[in-house]
């Protein structure tokens, strides 16, 4: 599937600004934080699984951002929350195949990629095929979306955004946006390199919109270098479960992880690490 062509000062090339600005280990396999342990007890599970499927794809999706992942899409799970996935700058899929292993038949998950490269079109496609769920691959620019209809068919209907392309900020801006308008009720958005010192510009530009939007979005988490938003009507559906619950999930999955109580927007936000 391809969008429609941005202007040309809309263009923005994500990956060769990754690779001249903030080169970093694009090696698979585990990501461990100092002192931490990956826990698998159940292989048949998304969590337990997802190491067979995405551990040699290479990528930044860390073992803590996967397992806080996976902690919201569980519970989106328990609660019966329907909704589609997208995620913008997949870089080689390492963070989409954990959102394919959690759809379900009737969901599809969305993949927006700027160059789309080889390895992760075929990254897609052997997952989907082992797991039995449909993606759609979207080349081109993010920016395009806004005057492609996409955000009109699935206005409120994505359950996940993850939102890791265009590290500039008026690129971080229009994908926050396009995330905004597009998430669940009772979705999660999460926002990659929030608060990593070589990209001031996207803590900036999350805090700025979550304070101009403060009456429709909140963050209720953030560490594993990801901010995670939900929808402020529903932040006591997370923070409820998150205050009984976090501790022994995040144990369940990861030992020696840190969990940390502060505020935002007035709020209690958890903060991992």
């Amino acid at each position: 599937m391809m969008l429609p062509e941005p202007t040309a000062d809309t263009w923005c090339s994500v990956h060769r600004f990754y690779s001249c600005v903030y080169p970093r280990n694009l090696e698979g396999g585990a990501q461990l934080v100092a002192g931490t342990r990956l826990v698998i007890t159940d292989s048949s599970t998304p969590f337990g699984g997802y190491w067979d499927l995405a551990g040699s794809v290479e990528g930044w999706f860390s073992e803590l951002a996967v397992a806080m992942s996976d902690i919201f899409l569980t519970f989106q799970s328990l609660k019966s929350v329907n909704g589609d996935f997208l995620e913008i700058g997949a870089w080689h899929g390492r963070s989409a195949i954990l959102w394919l292993m959690h759809a379900r038949k009737n969901e599809k998950t969305f993949v927006v990629d700027l160059e789309a490269r080889g390895p992760l079109a075929m990254n897609l496609e052997r997952v989907s095929n082992a797991v039995d769920r449909e993606f759609v691959l979207m080349k081109g620019s993010s920016f395009r979306i806004p005057d492609s209809g996409f955000q009109i068919e699935y206005r409120r209907k994505m359950r996940l955004v993850h939102i890791d392309g265009d590290h500039t900020a008026p690129g971080v801006y229009n994908d926050i946006q396009i995330g905004h308008g597009l998430l669940h009720m009772n979705g999660v958005m999460i926002v990659d390199d929030f608060m990593n010192p070589r990209f001031p510009q996207i803590t900036e530009v999350v805090i700025e919109y979550l304070n101009q939007f403060s009456h429709d979005l909140s963050m209720i988490a953030c560490g594993a270098n990801k901010a995670f938003i939900v929808r402020t009507k529903f932040y006591e559906f997370w923070a409820s479960h998150f205050e009984i619950n976090l501790e022994r999930e995040l144990g369940a999955r990861i030992e020696g992880a840190d969990i940390y109580f502060g505020t935002a927007q007035n709020k209690k936000c958890f903060g991992i690490r």
